[in-house]
């Protein structure tokens, strides 16, 4: 059913992208969104090798000042931002469409994931359809945070560990411990997944290569 997926994605696309570009006006959505940028903002004016990749989440507005460092998470959600203001400039859906085009893409593993465990057309569609109803999917999925960038590599982890559990292939490790990796860097709920990668693997009695994921 390519139709129905496209449809789907097509959807969830102009729920994301509505008034892409109004400004911010407050609210924890805007709040979030508007404060990761700042961080952007002052890679872009200094350099992340400058700032030894560490998120100043206010932008530079006295001269060469900063302030304190954000090291409270991992620093690294900046790093998509800042590729997206080098490319398209400073603004509102420059900022926007980072998240938009990481919750577009889990979409996509998601229905991939269902496609592997399910293998009908009628689940797939049904799931994905109710999945981009969610208010969450909607309200964080345009959010500049953490919750869209670090859910893209969760479910990019889960798909390589699914892979990996029906065929051996080196490929499909390198995936998942890729997935792993930039997803902890991203933010905590990538160390989480870790968790529920290995509760997976120890409660799934089909998994044949625990040995190998395991140790």
């Amino acid at each position: 059913m390519p139709w129905g997926k496209f449809f789907i994605l097509a959807l969830y696309a102009v729920f994301l992208t509505y008034h892409v570009s109004e400004p911010f006006k407050g609210g924890t959505n805007d709040y979030n969104t508007s404060l990761f940028s700042g961080s952007a903002i002052n890679w872009s004016k200094f350099g992340p090798i400058n700032l030894n990749f560490t998120q100043y989440l206010y932008a530079n507005n006295l001269g060469d000042k900063l302030g304190p460092p954000y090291i409270h998470h991992p620093q690294f959600i900046t790093l998509p931002l800042w590729v997206s203001y080098s490319i398209f400039g400073v603004g509102e859906w420059q900022t926007r469409l980072v998240p938009i085009l990481f919750s577009l893409a889990s979409l996509f593993l998601f229905g991939k994931i269902l496609d592997l465990v399910f293998k009908n057309d009628i689940i797939t569609f049904g799931a994905s359809f109710f999945y981009i109803f969610l208010p969450s999917s909607i309200y964080f999925g345009r959010m500049m945070s953490h919750e869209a960038i670090t859910n893209f590599f969760i479910l990019l982890g889960f798909l390589f560990l699914l892979l990996l559990e029906k065929n051996y292939k080196k490929m499909y490790l390198i995936g998942l411990l890729t997935a792993v990796f930039l997803g902890c860097l991203m933010d905590w709920p990538g160390f989480y997944a870790i968790i529920s990668f290995l509760l997976y693997i120890f409660f799934s009695r089909n998994y044949i290569y625990k040995r190998v994921t395991l140790f």
